[in-house]
């Protein structure tokens, strides 16, 4: 690995690279320890503040209290005016909230969030419920990454 390429990468990003194309199977790093991997996590843990957290989650509370009309224009303007950074900072959110990492909020971890965020158990699964009523439009009981950026 003496290419100029990869003077530039990280030794944490080299190293997981190293463990991820083993060939040996029984040496591979398997899809837990990558997801827990040093590099990995430091850009899924890193840069979500609790209060981006708060917002995010305000938001998600305020948005049941729209009609359906209401719903499909923000959805429309939000996909139109949201920034590059604005969509990473969205990105950041819902990966700290998806806990399993598996790109779909389930019902238990938005109530963990809500509870973050300073609400009871009982008001954080009150909260989520009224929340998957109005986002929630195939009834899974849970928002993926698309849903969650309406």
């Amino acid at each position: 690995m003496n290419n100029k390429i990869w003077n530039k990468i990280s030794k944490d990003a080299i190293a997981l690279m190293q463990r991820m194309l083993c060939y040996n199977p029984q040496e591979r790093i398997s899809s837990d320890e990558a997801l827990s991997h040093p590099w990995i996590s430091s850009f899924i843990y890193s840069k979500v503040t609790s209060n981006d957290l708060q917002i995010s989650l305000h938001n998600l509370k305020a948005f049941r209290a729209y009609d359906n009309f209401q719903k499909a224009a923000l959805t429309f303007m939000a996909n139109r005016l949201t920034s590059q950074a604005d969509e990473k900072q969205l990105r950041e959110i819902f990966v700290s909230l998806d806990l399993n990492h598996d790109g779909i909020l389930s019902y238990e971890e938005m109530v963990i969030g809500f509870q973050k965020m300073g609400l009871t158990e009982e008001e954080s699964k009150k909260e989520v419920t009224k929340v998957l009523q109005y986002i929630d439009v195939n009834d899974s009981g849970s928002i993926d990454y698309n849903g969650f950026l309406r």
